[in-house]
């Protein structure tokens, strides 16, 4: 037959329908299936200017089979819960036209946090029959609980629903089609959009019924719109302490720290490769440290301003980001390496390399 290119021998599988892909299941003696029963209720609240859906209280209550350890059981069983509202109302997976994932940070792949679990979460573990084909007669509680999140998303739209049905009476949209189509996962944009305030105008007259919805709270959201502004202008003016010499130390670092975000203050405290970084990198994740590990230098035989330019060009990316906090370059030079092409090697620097290595 002669050699044949992998990927012609695909193809012609492909062609031709033939499956490559084997297939086998099996199940040992002895085993046995059964179902895990739950039932849950979630009362929400959702925030028809921002899209913001709060979970006011969850009650739960969930079959563990004969737990074997209550406590640790209960932890699962919310855990799972809160992947499941990760799953249902936060987590979403973009990516661009080159299939390149843009959510890709904290800033943009919201996962749960303190913020966005229940306010009220109450767990009943609830103990069912022995089965000797069951390990200890326990069932499974670390993942299957993460369905039971699905209360949250079925609330949401059920008070996206009743948004629409009051807009609809004050005359705001057209239409109150129960069947419109809520996305998982359910973020604010997508219920922000689906409540249909961020594309009507609304008569204070004709919505005297809606409540918590009213022009007042319309105005009011006006009004703290304006205060947060005036507030964001004021801290921009704010002098920056940080970057004043005659401050005391400890005045300068509180003033700091107290203006970095979470990613930047993570970004401080990395120092990576000299190989990987550019003023781009540096910029982007707020590297604080820069290093040339061992036979790292810019170019072969690179000369003391090839050193200058290239630490220069990787400082300037530093002092471009919004705080202008400068990083830190350093060199593995305790074994005599300067690596600069040509320089002196000072015999106490070799000294000192070879004692380290006794």
């Amino acid at each position: 037959m002669g050699s044949v290119k992998w990927n012609d021998l695909i193809l012609q599988a492909h062609n031709h329908s033939i499956n490559l892909a084997a297939h086998s299941y099996f199940l040992p003696e002895g085993s046995t299936s059964y179902l895990n029963y739950g039932a849950v209720v979630s009362q929400v609240e959702i925030n028809v200017l921002t899209g913001e859906t709060t979970i006011l209280r969850t009650d739960m209550i969930y079959d563990c089979g004969q737990s074997m350890n209550p406590a640790v059981d209960l932890g699962q069983i919310e855990g799972a819960f809160v992947q499941g509202l990760g799953f249902f109302m936060l987590e979403e997976y973009l990516a661009n036209e080159d299939g390149l994932m843009v959510t890709d940070s904290t800033w943009t792949y919201k996962i749960p946090t303190l913020d966005t679990i229940p306010k009220q979460f109450n767990v009943e573990v609830l103990n069912s029959g022995h089965h000797q084909n069951r390990i200890l007669s326990s069932k499974a509680c670390g993942e299957p609980p993460l369905l039971m999140a699905v209360s949250v998303y079925c609330a949401a739209r059920a008070a996206i629903n009743e948004a629409r049905k009051q807009l609809k009476s004050c005359g705001a949209v057209e239409g109150t089609d129960p069947t419109f189509l809520l996305d998982v996962p359910a973020t604010p944009p997508v219920v922000k959009q689906l409540c249909g305030l961020n594309t009507v105008e609304i008569d204070s007259g004709d919505c005297r019924k809606m409540g918590k919805y009213s022009v007042a709270m319309i105005v009011s959201f006006l009004v703290l719109c304006l205060w947060l502004l005036a507030a964001a202008a004021t801290e921009a003016e704010e002098y920056p302490k940080y970057k004043d010499p005659k401050q005391p130390l400890n005045v300068r670092i509180k003033d700091l720290m107290r203006r970095m975000s979470l990613e930047e203050k993570i970004g401080q405290m990395t120092q990576i490769e000299r190989t990987l970084a550019s003023p781009r990198i540096v910029k982007k994740y707020f590297v604080g440290s820069v290093i040339s590990a061992g036979g790292s230098p810019p170019p072969p035989k690179a000369s003391a301003e090839d050193w200058v330019n290239m630490v220069n060009d990787l400082q300037k990316g530093a002092l471009s980001t919004r705080l202008g906090i400068p990083m830190i370059y350093g060199i593995d030079a305790i074994h005599g390496h300067s690596f600069v092409y040509k320089a002196t090697v000072f015999p106490h620097n070799v000294g000192l390399g070879v004692t380290r290595q006794v």
